[in-house]
């Protein structure tokens, strides 16, 4: 017998199986409920950095709602003839023409609507910084928080392939 006809006569050795664990929460009160604890934290720096993108995206989706609520509102308005009477009514009060310009109104809103969110940018950020200043002088801010209480227990699964479940390793065996 050669080499090769013992290399293609042996058969390759099953590979182990491989154990898998998920990872299920376990309450640990005996009543279904987690057990709830008081928990307190001191705020004592704002990252100006953060409230700024925060508040960059908070104003951006606000000035797009009121600028969209505007234009649906003028819009219902002009249909029904709410203008026409509010432009008759302060004629009334002597000027001889008095007229609302839509495209006019809408442009101003628009301008305005972009300093607003410079604006409300600018005084979020003022805000994360003069808390900041007074923190440092006053030790922060004291936050108490709940905190559940919850257990990890590991559960063995035969079958791979399920999805979110993490190998383990495989044993070890001892050889003699």
């Amino acid at each position: 017998m050669t080499a090769v006809d013992d290399v293609a006569s042996t058969t390759p050795p099953e590979p182990p199986q491989r154990r898998f664990s998920v990872k299920r929460p376990l309450v640990i009160s005996g009543r279904g409920r987690p057990r709830v604890r008081r928990v307190t934290r001191v705020v004592r720096s704002i990252d100006p950095w953060s409230v700024f993108k925060v508040a960059v995206l908070f104003s951006l989706v606000l000035y797009l709602a009121v600028l969209l609520a505007a234009v649906l509102l003028w819009n219902v308005a002009h249909t029904t003839g709410t203008v026409d009477n509010v432009e008759r009514f302060l004629e009334s009060f002597g000027w001889e023409t008095f007229t609302f310009e839509g495209d006019q109104l809408f442009r101003a809103l628009w301008v305005a609507g972009l300093f607003g969110v410079g604006a409300l940018t600018g005084l979020a950020v003022l805000g994360a910084t003069i808390f900041n200043l007074i923190a440092d002088l006053v030790g922060g801010v004291q936050v108490t928080v709940l905190e559940e209480e919850v257990a990890v227990r590991s559960v063995e699964v035969p079958e791979p392939g399920l999805p979110g479940l993490e190998p383990l390793p495989a044993p070890v065996e001892k050889r003699q």
